[in-house]
């Protein structure tokens, strides 16, 4: 009796493996369809929109998720029940697709791409719980959680984002030009100093560098730490060293063209490609809350 049932029970984990692997053959086909319905929203985002050079970070979402997806794999692609429920999913999101295709011609083209995508995550995502089930979404909900980063910003709501941040980095920088003692002089977005005015426009609100260390944040959180309370003050800590950065960078151009030479304002190295100083520091200041953290979960 005991060989016949290890006989039944290798014959059930050889039939499991098999249907494991099936599912995860069909759900790389679900992928790659999903890849080829997301190359046009996306290259029409990149090519097309006024903000193009606030949506590369796009491209690097369904890398680091597919990272995610390995380091969970024993987990996210063991074998389950299918689920009616992703069908349903993945044809909610074809449907939406084509429906963005035929009669999205009234969106901006920011908007347009914004559908296309989350078409795709809504497809992708259906094809997995059609494979694997929903439980497994439960269990591990982040990967699929941050996907949800490569859906474009609406267009609408970006730019009320992009003015909150610049707004906050104008109120930072005034406050430390005062702590500093600076003579300064505020008009809205624009700072008088020394005979200049330096205006905070829309290209130096830091939003790129906000949503990168947004990312970084998020990815740091869950890698590192166990804690939520935690992993939300890291999060929340990426926003804020954001701010000071952008302040900060700020601070730095202001007063080398009031006090050095006008022109380093503009056409200097920290205005462009300089900012990467700016925002290693900013990477450093994270770590460094990083470290606080996760040395206060070890016992």
């Amino acid at each position: 009796m005991a060989r016949l049932g290890g006989a039944l029970n290798k014959a059930m984990a050889k039939t499991e493996t098999r249907s494991a692997t099936k599912k995860r053959f069909l759900l790389w086909t679900f992928t790659i369809i999903a890849l080829m319905m997301l190359y046009p929203p996306v290259r029409s985002l990149l090519t097309t929109s006024a903000r193009k050079a606030y949506y590369l970070y796009i491209l690097m979402i369904p890398l680091i998720v597919g990272y995610l997806f390995y380091r969970k794999r024993r987990i996210l692609f063991s074998n389950s029940e299918n689920s009616c429920t992703g069908a349903i999913m993945m044809a909610v999101g074809l449907m939406l697709y084509f429906f963005r295709g035929n009669y999205g011609a009234h969106l901006n083209p920011d908007d347009y791409s914004s559908v296309g995508v989350f078409s795709v995550f809504v497809f992708w995502v259906g094809a997995f719980v059609f494979c694997f089930g929903y439980e497994k979404i439960k269990k591990e909900a982040f990967p699929f959680l941050f996907l949800l980063l490569m859906i474009p910003i609406p267009s609408d709501l970006f730019g009320k984002l992009i003015g909150l941040i610049q707004h906050a980095s104008v109120e930072v920088t005034y406050g430390l030009f005062q702590v500093m003692g600076f003579p300064v002089l505020r008009e809205g977005f624009v700072f008088h100093l020394n005979a200049i005015a330096v205006e905070v426009a829309e290209e130096c609100s830091g939003i790129r560098t906000t949503i990168a260390l947004f990312i970084t944040g998020l990815l740091a959180a869950d890698l590192f730490l166990m804690t939520r309370w935690k992993k939300g003050v890291l999060v929340l800590s990426s926003l804020l060293i954001a701010i000071l950065k952008n302040a900060i960078r700020i601070i730095t151009l202001t007063l080398l063209g009031a006090y050095v030479d006008v022109k380093l304002i503009n056409q200097s190295f920290l205005h462009h490609p300089g900012g990467f100083i700016f925002f290693l520091f900013a990477l450093v200041l994270l770590g460094g809350v990083l470290w606080m953290l996760r040395r206060s979960e070890k016992p």
